[in-house]
């Protein structure tokens, strides 16, 4: 006869994958593909909000009697790259995706617990990509294919995975208008940030 444990049956730890909401997740978590083709849209709004605000500030110099100094090049670079974050992260921490996510069905999800994505995590998440995007996104790709809820470094490092919204229970899901409102505030405050970049460096 086996011997038994007589302090009864320990507790064992379970991957997150494998518990009923980790089945959930991990089976409409979004992949390397969606997830790239969510990036180029997001680039492209990228591209759209940073013209605006090139536009606009372009105009505030001109009524404002300034003029494009040598340095502008290296503070529209850096503005680029800020806003760049900023975009993404707000519209991932106040309405729960980016305008690529949104578009593609996709939503950024706190993994423990379940539920949406704050500002720590989505900043975080955010910076990591910078190294997830190396060699064009092999870093990404072996990461999300080595792992049940296709998370890339940065996911890992925030917590966060990125999941299809018609799998989501209430208290992850963010409705349509959620992150509607999310993108437009983050789109409004980079756009500002943006412009504040290249204004006030020629004043």
């Amino acid at each position: 006869m086996a011997d038994q444990n007589p302090w009864g049956e320990l507790p064992r730890s379970e991957p997150e994958a494998a518990s009923p909401n980790g089945d959930l997740l991990a089976a409409s978590a979004g992949a390397f593909g969606v997830r790239a083709a969510g990036r180029i849209i997001d680039f492209l709004a990228n591209i759209l909000v940073g013209g605006v605000a090139g536009g606009v500030g372009g105009v505030v110099l001109a009524l404002a009697g300034g003029t494009y100094a040598d340095s502008t090049a290296i503070y529209s670079t850096l503005a680029g790259f800020l806003g760049s974050l900023l975009m993404s992260s707000l519209s991932e921490a106040l309405g729960g995706a980016t305008i690529g996510k949104w578009i593609l069905g996709y939503r950024v999800v706190s993994v423990t617990p379940l539920g949406r994505c704050g500002i720590g995590a989505a900043l975080i998440r955010n910076l990591g990509y910078y190294i997830d995007a190396l060699f064009f996104g092999l870093v990404a790709y072996y990461t999300m294919g080595n792992n049940p809820l296709q998370q890339r470094l940065g996911d890992k490092w925030g917590g966060t995975a990125v999941i299809a919204a018609s799998a989501l229970p209430p208290e992850a899901h963010s409705p349509g208008s959620r992150v509607a409102l999310g993108v437009a505030i983050a789109a409004g405050v980079t756009g500002f940030v943006q412009t504040l970049a290249i204004v006030l460096p020629n004043l």
